[in-house]
């Protein structure tokens, strides 16, 4: 028997499940699991070509091996930049300057409690009200009842993210 069937038989089992594995890496459309089934397919031709027995156990370890080839690929998927962006996981950057966005957006609010305003729309109970020359629109809310459209408001406090306004009288 030629010794070489069964090297090249066991080689071309071998690269098949690394394919499967590089599929996970590299985004390839499928291709790479294509050439993997290929290769998986050649490697039982020269497996049987070279021995039924060796035949039998290189179908055994594919049908054992790549399945759980496939389901370790599936488990680190997720931690790839690639299974990240497909799975719409953020970084820990995006997190991070997120955070720090909304933290900048809640002390800037902070800062306006004391101010005046004007209510643009209606607050019943929560509209938009604008502030200083600029023209600044937010969204708040009254603390009490309905405020009614270019009645002059001060912020009291922030609640949940919103300014909480009551009518200056």
């Amino acid at each position: 028997m030629n010794e070489s069937f069964l090297w090249l038989g066991i080689a071309l089992l071998a690269v098949s499940l690394l394919l499967i594995v590089v599929e996970v890496f590299v985004p390839s459309g499928g291709l790479l699991s294509l050439v993997a089934v290929g290769c998986g397919i050649a490697s039982l031709v020269f497996l049987f070509r070279y021995d039924t027995t060796w035949g039998l156990i290189g179908t055994l370890t594919l049908l054992i091996a790549g399945p759980l080839t496939i389901a370790f690929a599936f488990k680190v998927w997720p931690h790839t930049r690639m299974g990240r962006v497909m799975m719409g996981i953020k970084s820990e950057e995006q997190v991070e300057r997120e955070q720090l966005a909304e933290l900048r957006e809640r002390e800037r609010i902070m800062a306006m409690v004391g101010k005046e305003a004007v209510v643009a729309v209606d607050l019943r109970p929560t509209g938009l009200i604008q502030i200083g020359g600029a023209g600044e629109r937010i969204e708040a809310s009254a603390e009490a009842g309905m405020i009614p459209a270019g009645v002059k408001v001060r912020i009291t406090r922030v609640e949940d993210g919103r300014p909480k306004v009551r009518q200056i009288t």
